[in-house]
């Protein structure tokens, strides 16, 4: 089933791009410039090619100077298509591992160029795929997450505010409960911790707040199609209780939006 399309903007800058698998699985690209008009014009795209599988892509960038998509092709590798200001085109890397659900990146550049690219591998463990240094060079290091079998769900991972200090990871277990998973530039990796919860769908968590007070919400839908919901000032104390969520009501026929 087509999914839809992965999209960042270029911070600071009034551009968007987006890019999706086509039906004959090769790679689409489309850009929103500055003027407000998309290019290539009307309803044309540029083809990347490629042979993608059907899943949701993954998109991220480093402030005006580079983009990067991730898509999974049918060999399950994951792909990425890589701008850099001031080199000509798009760039091709392999990132390594064997990827059974789609990525999930995130970069971060207030202290130091980083992307991370998260994915589940062929044992259902979380693993990530890490690129520091000039945006322009090609290695990347990969790491599986000790601790934790997790169910083929995208994970939700996001940076505490806009902070490049702390990275959480949200993931479904086979018990269909959400378990986080902490990063901290002071004290690395931290053991999972489940956050209770019964969930169809992988949950969806926003980072906001200016750089005084930042907070999570944590948002899922349960196996009654309900919205339910966790908050957290500090990403450590979740309220109403840390493993009792609230529910916001409705009937759900998806997974909860968000990033793409």
């Amino acid at each position: 089933m087509p999914r839809s399309p992965a999209v960042v903007s270029r911070d600071n800058e009034k551009f968007i791009e987006l890019a999706y698998v086509g039906t004959d699985h090769s790679l689409k690209h489309k850009r929103l410039e500055e003027n407000q008009t998309w290019y290539p014009a009307g309803t044309e795209t540029m083809n990347w090619g490629g042979k993608y599988i059907y899943n949701r892509g993954s998109a991220c960038s480093w402030s005006t100077n580079h983009v990067s998509f991730f898509f999974i092709g049918m060999d399950s590798k994951c792909y990425e298509k890589r701008w850099v200001n001031g080199i000509t085109g798009w760039n091709d890397f392999e990132v390594p591992g064997t990827w059974t659900i789609a990525p999930r990146s995130i970069a971060q550049f207030k202290d130091e160029e980083r992307m991370m690219v998260f994915g589940l591998n062929e044992e259902s463990k979380l693993f990530y795929c890490e690129h520091t240094g000039q945006p322009d060079a090609a290695g990347w290091k990969h790491t599986v997450l000790q601790g934790g079998i997790f169910s083929k769900e995208i994970p939700e991972v996001v940076t505490f505010g806009n902070s490049s200090e702390r990275i959480d990871v949200f993931a479904v277990g086979l018990d269909s409960a959400v378990y986080q998973k902490t990063w901290t530039k002071k004290d690395g990796w931290k053991n999972h911790r489940r956050l209770g919860g019964t969930t169809l769908y992988a949950p969806r968590v926003v980072s906001w707040g200016d750089s005084s007070v930042t907070r999570y919400d944590l948002l899922s839908v349960g196996t009654d199609f309900s919205m339910w919901h966790l908050f957290s000032d500090d990403g450590e104390k979740w309220h109403p209780n840390d493993t009792a969520w609230e529910t916001l009501g409705g009937k759900m026929a998806t997974m909860a939006g968000g990033k793409v």
